[in-house]
C-alpha cells in the first residue's frame, strides 16, 4: 500500500497519495478493531449464545460507525479526493479477505 502511495505521489498531485494512505488507514483501523474484538472474544470463556451475539452486533456497529466517521473526516474536513480514498479502502478490505481465505483464519483463532 505504501509503495502504491509513493508511486501516486510521484505521478499525481500529493493529495492523491495522501487520500490513498488515508483510505488504507481506514481499512487498517477497521481490520485492527476486528482483530482486537476477536482476540477479546477468544480470551473469555464461552457463556451463552445471546451474549456472544450481542457482542458480535456491537462490534459490527462499532466498526461501521468508526469507518463512517473516518470517511467523513477524510472527505469533509480534509477534503481529500474521493476516488483514491475509496479505492485504497476497498483494496485494503480485499487484501484482508484474500489473506484470511488463503491462511484459513477464522474469527476465533481456531
Amino acid at each position: 500500500m505504501s509503495l502504491a502511495a509513493g508511486a501516486l505521489y510521484l505521478a499525481r498531485p500529493p493529495e492523491t497519495a495522501i487520500a490513498w494512505l488515508f483510505g488504507a488507514g481506514i481499512a487498517l483501523s477497521n481490520t485492527a478493531l476486528l482483530a482486537w474484538r476477536s482476540h477479546r472474544l477468544v480470551q473469555r470463556p464461552a457463556t451463552d449464545a445471546h451474549r456472544d451475539l450481542r457482542a458480535f452486533f456491537f462490534s459490527a456497529v462499532e466498526r461501521l460507525v468508526i469507518v463512517i466517521m473516518l470517511f467523513v473526516a477524510g472527505l469533509g474536513a480534509l477534503e481529500l479526493p474521493p476516488l483514491p480514498l475509496l479505492g485504497a479502502f476497498i483494496a485494503g478490505q480485499l487484501v484482508l479477505m484474500i489473506s484470511s481465505f488463503k491462511t484459513g483464519l477464522t474469527t476465533h483463532g481456531e
